[in-house]
């Protein structure tokens, strides 16, 4: 048996703490697919009938908001030429 566990195309969902708002999703997670690391958020809804369902939207690692508190790259407008100065 191999020592390494292969997570591909498995995924799990937490269920967040919302703080007050309730645009945040209810559940987040991630999942591999073919060796790329997507995002998963989940919503519970309700249907005209009542019934509940979860559903979600799924982001590409790349396109992922860096996590509150981490030192994701700021991007910076370069300085102005010197030929762009007005007076």
């Amino acid at each position: 048996m191999s020592d390494t566990y292969n997570n591909e195309k498995r995924f799990v969902l937490f269920r967040q703490d919302k703080q007050g708002n309730p645009k945040r999703p209810d559940y987040r997670g991630n999942v591999v697919l073919h060796g790329a690391t997507y995002y998963l958020s989940g919503w519970i809804r309700e249907d005209k009938q009542g019934r509940k369902f979860l559903s979600g939207t799924v982001e590409p690692e790349r396109d992922h908001q860096a996590p509150a508190g981490s030192r994701a790259p700021v991007e910076t407008a370069p300085p102005p030429a010197e030929d762009d100065v007005p007076f």
